[in-house]
């Protein structure tokens, strides 16, 4: 009842893709939480786009670059697997996507959303 009131920005195929991934391996047993922060940061680029891009945090654009849609088609075991291994490799201290994810708590929007200003 209460979701149907929140509107959600438009986003493209592309983008949704994206998120399948990540929501697809959670779903299938995926057990590492650096997936689920970068779908939280997908869900803060498609609501403050302005925002993230004027500090060049483009989070859907990097996570495709690092291959995460190669997770699409991917089933069970393996896309589990699939999930962790770009986690492991692509959301690691130091890791341009992973330094774009902790660079969006400097921004007042996501600090209000979460609470911390």
């Amino acid at each position: 009842m209460y979701v149907a009131q929140v509107p959600i920005p438009p986003s493209s195929d592309r983008k949704r893709e994206l998120m399948d991934g990540p929501v697809k391996a959670i779903v299938a047993g995926a057990s590492d939480n650096r997936l689920e922060q970068l779908l939280n940061g997908f869900v803060y680029e498609l609501f403050f786009k302005d925002d993230l891009h004027a500090r060049s945090l483009t989070l859907f654009d990097e996570a495709e670059s690092a291959g995460l849609g190669k997770l699409a088609g991917l089933e069970g075991s393996e896309l589990v697997k699939a999930g962790e291994e770009f986690a492991a490799t692509n959301l690691i201290p130091g890791a341009r996507l992973r330094t774009m994810l902790s660079d969006l708590a400097t921004l007042d929007v996501v600090r209000i959303v979460e609470g911390r200003e």
